[in-house]
């Protein structure tokens, strides 16, 4: 076949060919507009969940995001280099668990910074105020009123009189906790009883001896603390736990739990983001965001260990786990 005739035959094919390629390429590869570093800093189930939920919403409703991340990071050295530079290179920076809202509450960042999988920003000096933050720094908190805990443990047992809070020491979050916490003991008449647990300590053998001065121990959101939860569970003997956190209950280490989802946290601060960076929003008008609808989470196994008669109300609309 002549080159002129094959080319007149065969041209409306790869000009769609090209044009399919063009459409795929665009699809592919959007154009990056913003850019953004996460990171934190040791190792979180938290912050792991909350950047699942923020990544997977950014991807979906802002793939012109560029994303780059610096996760687990070992120390605050290594963290402080590449905060300094990504202030230079990036738009914004999400520096995720509690220690990030400490870090970033002792700089004077010159760009857009978010904050999550955190206590609450204010207590630990990220913020001077959650509805409209200054500083150039926003973001979301799992953090709730203790009040809100120890009203249900109170639904639970009738007769409750004292409460053991189980805290991490050198944890930025266990100060806010112990506050909320006294502060709710307080409200409701309760004793409050406490002790702080260190990575050199002999867990269990602290708290078999702290178990006998409180009617129920809880376990603080403090990493140290969720990650020693089975061994609490093991040393707490007769004694009941509660938790502020979600994981020891869904792995079986504690009754119960009345918890913000991470994820939905994580998308949440999606949405701050994309305000901020594309919406232009000043962080001043965006409010600090909380889960006003947390779920309590029940561990039916560790009902039936411990004998708790937990209302039929509460099982009703709660998330139970076998």
């Amino acid at each position: 076949m002549p080159f002129s005739s094959f080319f007149r035959t065969k041209y409306p094919i790869i000009v769609l060919l090209l044009l399919l390629c063009s459409v795929t390429a665009s699809v592919a590869e959007p154009v990056i507009k913003k850019r953004v570093g996460i990171m934190w800093m040791g190792k979180s189930g938290m912050s792991t969940r909350v950047y699942s939920g923020l990544k997977s919403q950014l991807e979906t409703l802002a793939p012109e995001i560029g994303i780059e991340s610096e996760i687990e990071l070992p120390d605050e050295a290594t963290a402080a280099a590449i905060y300094n530079e990504w202030l230079k290179s990036k738009d914004g920076i999400v520096f995720l668990r509690s220690t990030g809202a400490k870090f970033v509450s002792e700089t004077k960042p010159t760009i857009p910074i978010f904050v999550g999988a955190c206590n609450n920003p204010m207590e630990l000096g990220a913020v001077s105020s959650l509805e409209a933050p200054e500083g150039n720094i926003t973001g979301v908190t799992y953090f709730l009123k203790a009040a809100q805990h120890l009203k249900i443990y109170r639904q639970i047992f009738p007769k409750l009189s004292s409460i053991g809070l189980i805290l991490e020491t050198g944890h930025p979050g266990s100060l806010i906790d112990q506050k909320e916490t006294q502060a709710g003991c307080r409200e409701l008449g309760l004793n409050y009883h406490e002790i702080f647990i260190s990575k050199t300590d002999n867990l269990k053998e602290k708290i078999a001896r702290f178990a006998s001065e409180a009617d129920l121990l809880v376990i603080s959101n403090t990493g140290l603390i969720i990650d020693n939860a089975e061994s609490i569970a093991e040393a707490a003997g007769s004694t009941p736990v509660a938790s502020y956190a979600e994981a020891p209950v869904n792995n079986r280490h504690a009754f119960i739990g009345f918890v913000p989802s991470d994820d939905k946290l994580g998308r949440m601060l999606a949405v701050s983001i994309i305000d901020v960076l594309l919406k232009n929003r000043q962080i001043r008008d965006v409010p600090v965001k909380m889960d006003d609808q947390p779920t309590m989470v029940i561990c039916a196994d560790k009902m039936k260990h411990w004998k708790v008669p937990v209302p039929f109300n509460m099982l009703k609309v709660a998330k139970v786990i076998p």
